[in-house]
């Protein structure tokens, strides 16, 4: 089991951060029974600040409205993503497709940065997502530089429909901090 947080930015020094399961009536399962030796603990983690954390910052940019069934290598999505004070690496980019399009309206969703194809999804999982992959070969973005990204599909169906896809959270972005290794 991994839990994953993000700390406030305003936090101080010195907070000891930890995570722990005290009794198996802590769990909530649809299993007959929970077994273990309790409590169930984590590492603690102390919080420290620095004025030059890496950031990272991602901006939609426009792209085409329209696009006709029978389309290859529609770029559905264009961003930027900008990396600041040290460089980043991305390692996973999750979207949601918010549109009325058919999950099986399209296929071969490809993750480019630029040119450059990083990642292919056959197909949008059943809850209408797309999840790439990159931590076999992450993508860096060094401080200062803006990346052009896009998300391109094949449009197989969907006469009349709409595509439109989003990345919804923070978490749905997996990046690191490469000069001081946090996520």
């Amino acid at each position: 089991v991994s839990v994953k947080f993000d700390v406030n930015q305003n936090a101080t020094s010195g907070k000891t951060i930890g995570f722990q399961v005290v009794a198996a009536t802590d769990v909530t399962t649809d299993a007959a029974a929970v077994n273990g030796t309790f409590p169930v603990s984590g590492n603690l983690m102390t919080t420290a600040v620095v004025a030059d954390f890496g950031r990272l910052t991602i901006a939609k940019q426009t792209n085409s409205a329209t696009v006709d069934p029978g389309t290859n290598d529609f770029e559905a999505m264009k961003f930027t993503a900008v990396a600041a004070n040290q460089n980043i690496k991305l390692y996973k980019v999750k979207f949601l497709m918010l549109g009325s399009i058919a999950s099986t309206d399209i296929k071969n969703l490809r993750l480019y940065d630029g040119g450059t194809s990083l990642a292919t999804v056959e197909a949008l999982a059943a809850d209408k997502t797309v999840t790439f992959d990159l931590s076999a070969s992450p993508l860096t973005i060094l401080s200062g530089v803006t990346r052009t990204m896009g998300l391109r599909v094949d449009v197989v169906g969907g006469s009349t429909r709409t595509i439109q896809f989003s990345i919804q959270r923070a978490t749905d972005m997996e990046a690191i901090d490469a000069n001081y290794n946090v996520y």
